[in-house]
């Protein structure tokens, strides 16, 4: 937050109607006071200014003040099915619409996907013999202050084997009878 005013001033201040505090402008009539980390809005509002002068003048202030506004940090979170050996799978990441993801297919390289308006990006894998895991990096919120979160959290795609069945039977002579014998 940044007050600015006559140099060399004391100005009062609230956050968020606490108790008042009291800051010395510089001889540039400015201040800065750093907020602690925040998960809501806060509000900063001065109270009185008063001069360094002799004799000193100072003046009550009422609503002026100015809000830091905090923007949620963006979440997702990561699904993905079951499908059969020899098939592509799928994977879902659902989130925070218009942000960007960063992700990796068993353990390699980042890769990068957007989640759309509806809050969610589809994504199909190549192919797949075995299992496949995918697992988030982090998500970035697509505005001016991109702000971004650690999101680690992993899906795997199981690949399930392809059924199989074998028949055979005997050979036998005129008029009896036979057995077929299935197994998988």
């Amino acid at each position: 937050v940044t007050i600015t005013g006559t140099p060399n001033a004391t100005v009062s201040y609230t956050i968020d109607n606490g108790t008042a505090q009291n800051i010395v402008l510089d001889v540039n009539g400015d201040a800065s006071i750093t907020s602690p980390v925040l998960n809501s809005n806060s509000v900063y509002c001065l109270v009185q200014v008063t001069s360094n002068s002799v004799p000193t003048c100072s003046v009550n202030l009422s609503n002026v003040c100015a809000t830091i506004t905090v923007i949620p940090l963006p979440t997702a979170v990561i699904s993905a099915n079951s499908t059969c050996e020899g098939a592509t799978g799928a994977v879902t990441i659902t989130g925070t619409p218009n942000s960007t993801v960063h992700y990796t297919i068993d353990n390699g390289p980042q890769q990068t996907a957007s989640i759309d308006a509806t809050g969610s990006v589809v994504l199909t894998s190549p192919i797949l013999t075995i299992d496949s895991e995918y697992c988030l990096v982090d998500i970035t919120l697509n505005s001016a202050l991109a702000c971004t979160q650690a999101i680690p959290a992993c899906a795997t795609i199981t690949v399930l084997p392809l059924p199989i069945a074998s028949i055979s039977a005997n050979t036998i002579c005129s008029g009896q009878t036979g057995s077929i014998d299935f197994s998988g």
